[in-house]
């Protein structure tokens, strides 16, 4: 797993909120990411992280939130989810949480194949479960980290954001799946205590498992831990 180092960020105009720790890791995670920012249904910024000016991340979310309420009076953007504008120096996207607050992301120009659509939906729930609100469906995939062997089989694996080398859970590859988008490797696992799930590589370099890692491992309670 990859996590892009940038420049000291900018002198913050607010306290910071965990709505900050999740969009900063959101943007550890991606490469060329430059920003992101929560704005609410009347375009006010309730909290960004990155090395984008805090005023330049404000604007743009109120800029977008102008325009996110003009395409829905429109009959064919009923539904929007999401929106994408490419400029010469940055690319923005916004991605609508829920009626009341959207997700700004900023990066270099023409980098949007750079979000991992797993990352986001991941920082979707994320976000909105701080924000003490519901989720529309429980997430399909879920971020671990993986320890590889050679020729980056798996071997093991642990919820993300360990600072320390233990717990590491052994996993064994059954099968390799064939078919799935250009650039990422998927595996049947069987893991220590018994469960079997799916793990999939994206090309970023991010793993996901197709259950949360927690309920994979209620399968028993002998699990083999690394140490």
């Amino acid at each position: 797993m990859k996590v892009f180092r940038r420049k000291p960020r900018p002198k913050r105009d607010q306290d910071e909120s965990p709505f900050n720790v999740i969009l900063q890791e959101f943007l550890d995670l991606v490469p060329f990411a430059r920003g992101a920012a929560v704005f609410d249904f009347e375009g006010e910024t309730v909290d960004y992280a990155g090395d984008v000016d805090p005023y330049e991340l404000r604007v743009a979310a109120a800029t977008f939130q102008i325009t996110l309420a003009e395409a829905r009076e429109l009959t064919f953007c009923r539904g929007l989810r999401a929106i994408s504008a490419n400029l010469s120096t940055s690319t923005y996207y916004v991605r609508v949480l829920d009626p009341n607050y959207s997700l700004l992301v900023v990066l270099r120009a023409m980098a949007t194949h750079c979000v991992s659509e797993r990352l986001l939906a991941e920082t979707h729930a994320r976000i909105l479960l701080e924000a003490g609100l519901s989720i529309e469906a429980p997430l399909a995939w879920h971020r671990v980290d993986v320890l590889t062997a050679a020729r980056s089989r798996p071997m093991a694996l642990r919820k993300p954001g360990a600072q320390t080398d233990d717990g590491w859970i052994k996993t064994d590859v059954l099968g390799v799946h064939v078919g799935g988008a250009q650039g990422e490797r998927s595996f049947r696992i069987h893991v220590a205590n018994g469960a079997e799930i799916n793990l999939v590589c994206e090309r970023s370099g991010l793993w996901f498992t197709d259950e949360p890692l927690e309920v994979a491992l209620r399968v028993s309670d002998s699990v083999d831990v690394l140490r």
